[in-house]
């Protein structure tokens, strides 16, 4: 064999040839490696090591860490697996080395015996084989990893807070319109994600009064306990509050933040972790109190929305009147639920006529709001002022139209419909006027449900309006209803399904009527972007 391939042979080169390793070089370069390295033979016991282990295990040199019994190496130290479960010490990759395995490197951490510092390493073990096949002795090597996993938790668990964060933003705003809602909430996304039980309070009379709480792992009486109900009382004036479990009898820690509103806390968050737990921090202090302030803005929100839809209930039953004038030989009844956008123009009125018949009206000012409003009450009492000078409904109505149609801005209209009723010798007669407006219903006794009226043009687009009168009778049972888009839905949608509605319940009072027009409204758009508004008259007959 020539001199340069066996050279190659035993790992030399032509230009290294001359240079070879010693014991002692050896020796010095493992030494100079970072990492801890050991070496055991099979009965366990410690051979060599270098000096990143002798200080990572502790000792002052590798000597003195080579002379101590293997137990009382291992004595110094707790070690646990990912988890933070004691782990066992026959799974060591050291033991399964001597026995022959090639183990997978491993992630341990571990902490000294005294200290609280938690580490980590990456340990690989690797076993040596003599002539014979039996196992030699086994090299491990431990790589210290405690940065690396800090960092990755630390990541970890700032990804946890801000999906945890995601997850109360969504869990807030599914039910932004309710501040009730919004607490149970706020406990559900708290337990038992962040701690064992949640409570949350809101100011009542200028006391706190818990209204939700959830809980798993603890008592229900906790929240009774002196620290966290004068804690309570502290977030009151805005103060947060961490307890740590040692200050506790029970070992429990908790945290107590506000729910912070423009003008001061709306209420308060109790969070409270059991011993079995790690004690919560600053950290969940920062996360519960960001959980508080997306709540408190919720809150506000919803205590706006409220307020707004009070406002709007109140300015709409103002263009409604509060007592509807009574209808000889009907029964008669009428609602209007504004919109959840704000108050629209949605009216009924029962108004006498020149021949002294009564005339039944239902309308609709298109747009929503205070200008609305104005619009809707300038036409109601425009046809309350003129109804008494007109005999013929769309003679009135014609009347109306030439009064507003100067008066109405550009693109505002109103849409309307009406019937007069008067005795016939077949029950009742009602003549009906529909200007642009869903024709009125007809619920006969029997069940069958029509559309009556021949529709025009609405009040306030021209100045000549053209409408046709059609009369329809009313029998003994039967029902005349006005409705508005907003239970019809535009165009009609949703019309079939309150046609079927009325024709499974023919024979109820005019406020049951009413009622089962607003449920079926409400059943298709429970978030009514329309007002609902309706006025039925029911015929009872002469007894």
């Amino acid at each position: 064999m020539p001199e340069s391939a066996a050279s190659a042979e035993f790992g030399q080169t032509p230009s290294n040839a001359e240079f070879s390793l010693s014991r002692a070089d050896l020796a010095a370069t493992l030494n100079a490696v970072t990492d801890a390295i050991t070496v055991q033979r099979p009965d366990g016991a410690l051979v060599w090591a270098n000096p990143a282990a002798a200080r990572l295990l502790g000792y002052k040199t590798p000597e003195e860490m080579i002379a101590a019994p293997v137990s009382a190496v291992m004595e110094r130290f707790t070690i646990m697996d990912e988890e933070g479960k004691p782990f066992p010490a026959d799974l060591l990759p050291s033991r399964r080395a001597l026995l022959g395995e090639q183990p997978p490197e491993t992630l341990l951490r571990w902490k000294a015996e005294g200290s609280e510092r938690v580490r980590w390493s990456l340990i690989r073990s690797s076993p040596v084989f003599g002539e014979d096949g039996k196992v030699r002795f086994a090299v491990n090597l431990f790589r210290d990893a405690t940065a690396h996993q800090a960092a990755i938790r630390s990541l970890q668990k700032s990804e946890s807070r801000l999906a945890i964060l995601a997850t109360a933003s969504r869990a807030i705003l599914g039910a932004a319109l309710d501040p009730l809602e919004i607490a149970e909430r706020l406990t559900e996304v708290c337990v038992p994600t962040l701690g064992d039980l949640c409570g949350v309070w809101e100011i009542h009379a200028g006391q706190p009064r818990r209204i939700a709480d959830r809980v798993q792992g603890a008592p229900q009486s906790w929240f009774e306990l002196e620290g966290p109900s004068r804690a309570v009382k502290r977030a009151l004036k805005g103060e947060s509050t961490l307890v740590d479990g040692q200050e506790q009898p029970d070992h429990r820690s908790f945290v107590v933040v506000p729910i912070p509103g423009r003008s001061g806390p709306l209420g308060v968050i109790l969070l409270g972790r059991n011993d079995m737990r790690t004690p919560l921090s600053a950290k969940e202090v920062e996360l519960v109190s960001e959980v508080g302030r997306r709540a408190g803005a919720a809150i506000e929100n919803a205590l706006l929305y409220a307020e707004r839809s009070r406002a709007a209930e109140v300015l709409s039953r103002s263009l409604v009147p509060a007592e509807l004038a009574d209808v000889p030989g009907l029964d008669v009844h009428g609602f209007v639920r504004a919109a959840a956008s704000g108050v629209g123009g949605d009216f009924y009125d029962v108004v006498s006529l020149a021949d002294g018949r009564s005339l039944l009206v239902i309308a609709d000012v298109c747009g929503k709001g205070p200008d609305a409003a104005a619009l809707t009450a300038m036409t109601r009492y425009t046809l309350r002022t003129l109804s008494r000078y007109y005999a013929s409904p769309a003679e009135l109505l014609r009347a109306v139209n030439e009064t507003l149609v100067d008066q109405l801005p550009d693109g505002r209209f109103c849409s309307l419909a009406c019937g007069a009723f008067g005795p016939s010798p077949e029950g009742i007669r009602i003549s009906v006027a529909v200007a642009g407006h869903p024709k009125p219903i007809i619920v006969r006794a029997s069940g069958k449900v029509e559309n009556c009226g021949e529709t025009g043009f609405p009040l306030g687009i021209f100045y000549r309006l053209d409408l046709e009168e059609r009369d329809v009778v009313l029998q003994a049972g039967d029902s005349f209803l006005l409705v508005t888009d907003g239970c019809v839905g535009e165009g009609g949608a949703w019309e079939s399904a309150l046609h079927a509605a009325l024709s499974a319940t023919p024979s109820g009072s005019a406020a049951e009527t009413a009622a089962l027009v607003e449920k079926v409204a409400l059943g298709v758009q429970p978030d009514h972007p329309d007002d609902i508004a309706a006025l039925v008259a029911r015929y009872p007959g002469t007894s």
